[in-house]
């Protein structure tokens, strides 16, 4: 379950943690600390600490565990240590340079960095030397998506699908590239192709927050972004998204005929307001990941939030204190 992932890192981590007290440490074997790492990895309810402890046991009686090395560099990438995941996915890389998880790694952290360029060219390097992969196709339409070059991008999530058409996030890629151009039609036919690969995919259930929420109905939208938003570390957009509702802030859908640019499409947020569970959200975001992209604007919302949860806090104490 860990190996396989997706959905299925929960109850690997369950399972592992079973394994672990009924074994002990001393017993655990490779496989186990493998498989708990990973799990505490991505799991809903992750353990970074204990994930870096579980592939330190492995790597403390074999420094060349080629497993060992790639997922500390996932690890590290999850948490937004761009740069050190990209030293891990190179010592991967050295032991066992046949195997493509810790370029695409190293690309995953220059996109972290906005090294865009950089990041598209590794992907292109996979691509050449694994092209038979679907995978492979997959990153590079994305490393092309991220320079804005979208009809290329297109050609190769389309390829991707070509090679495995049972990937769900191969059309969410192209969701992804088509909703801002207001391409329903192409849009909501991926999309709905995903949800039906892939109905319990939280990623699928996000884009389907975002279909929504595009076209006004917040209401809806929400209840898809709660259906995603706690599946694991990496729902972070999804976290982001929902947070800015629940803030007033908004979503931007530049060119849509409803975004928060506009004031009066950004006056149907109130009815969401939330103030407690945006910040909630916000700090969220930072603790898994202080880089995240929109780390910035989210610590303006933070002091923006702040200054609102002190003046309710004030309003509530004025409200319960007896008169004299």
């Amino acid at each position: 379950m860990a190996e396989y992932g997706e959905q299925y890192f929960d109850k690997a981590l369950e399972l592992m943690t079973k394994v672990r007290v009924t074994k002990t440490d001393s017993k655990m074997g490779v496989d186990q600390w493998l498989a708990l790492a990973r799990a505490c990895t991505h799991a809903k309810k992750y353990d970074f600490k204990l994930a870096e402890e579980a592939l330190n046991a492995v790597l403390k009686s074999d420094p060349n565990n080629f497993l060992a090395l790639f997922y500390m560099g996932d690890l590290l990438l999850v948490r937004g240590d761009y740069k050190k995941a990209i030293e891990w996915f190179n010592k991967a890389k050295m032991i066992n340079g046949g195997d493509p998880r810790p370029l695409w790694g190293i690309g995953d952290a220059h996109t972290g960095m906005k090294e865009f360029q950089k990041a598209m060219e590794v992907y292109r390097d996979v691509y050449d030397s694994f092209g038979n992969l679907s995978e492979a196709a997959y990153k590079f339409g994305v490393g092309l998506k991220n320079l804005n070059r979208l009809d290329e991008s297109i050609h190769f999530h389309e390829e991707a699908i070509a090679l495995d058409p049972t990937k769900a996030k191969f059309h969410l890629g192209l969701v992804d590239i088509y909703l801002p151009r207001i391409m329903d039609f192409s849009a909501k036919k991926h999309l709905n192709a995903a949800m039906a690969l892939e109905p319990e995919n939280p990623w699928c259930h996000f884009y389907q927050g975002i279909y929504l929420e595009m076209r006004r109905k917040i209401d809806e939208a929400m209840t898809e972004y709660q259906y995603a938003v706690y599946y694991g570390p990496e729902m972070l957009d999804v976290k982001y998204q929902l947070a800015n509702i629940l803030s007033t802030a908004g979503n931007s859908f530049p060119g849509n005929n409803f975004s928060n640019d506009n004031p009066a499409d950004k006056m149907e947020y109130i009815p969401f307001k939330n103030v407690g569970q945006a910040y909630q959200l916000y700090r969220e975001i930072l603790a898994i990941n202080p880089k995240y992209k929109h780390a910035e604007l989210i610590q303006t919302q933070l002091v923006i939030l702040e200054d609102i949860l002190a003046t309710e806090n004030r309003l509530d104490e004025m409200i319960n204190t007896p008169a004299p």
